[in-house]
């Protein structure tokens, strides 16, 4: 698939967004969404995009799909598995 590979993040097809925590013994992080509804695949959380701050704990890495996606379905069934 096509991806989008920032600084800071790898976002994929547009529907899913990984942030992944680069500093050592960080359990949050500032991240970006582009505007839009996302939801974060580990706890269900929603977000509308912009600046924020999110937890990051140690194996579970900001992911967010976007909730309109056509995947969205599957993607939240990938994070239960």
């Amino acid at each position: 698939g096509r991806s989008l590979h920032r600084k800071d993040r790898v976002s994929f097809r547009q529907d899913l967004l990984v942030a992944p925590v680069y500093e050592e013994g960080a359990k949050s992080r500032t991240i970006y969404l582009p505007s839009d509804g996302w939801v974060n695949i580990f706890d269900g959380k929603e977000y509308v995009g912009g600046h924020m701050i999110v937890e990051a704990p140690i194996g579970k890495p900001p992911v967010f799909v976007r909730k309109d996606s056509k995947d969205y379905e599957a993607l939240m069934q990938v994070a239960q598995a």
